[in-house]
C-alpha cells in the first residue's frame, strides 16, 4: 500500500487560493485518468489521515 500525502492547512474550498484549488484538482483529475482502484481523498493533517485509513 501507498500513500501520497501533501499537507494544507486547511481543505475547505473557500479557504483555498485559486492556485491550491487547481493543485488538488489536478490531483484528482490524474488519478481519474490513471483510471484504476486509488482513491484520492482531502485532509488537513497527519492525524484526519490516519483517521481515514484506520
Amino acid at each position: 500500500m501507498y500513500f501520497v500525502i501533501e499537507t494544507k492547512g486547511n481543505v475547505d474550498d473557500g479557504d483555498l487560493r485559486g492556485d491550491e484549488k487547481d493543485k488538488i484538482n489536478c490531483g484528482k483529475k490524474h488519478f481519474e485518468a490513471l483510471n484504476t482502484e486509488v482513491v484520492f481523498k482531502e485532509v488537513d493533517s497527519y492525524d484526519a489521515f490516519i483517521d481515514l485509513i484506520n
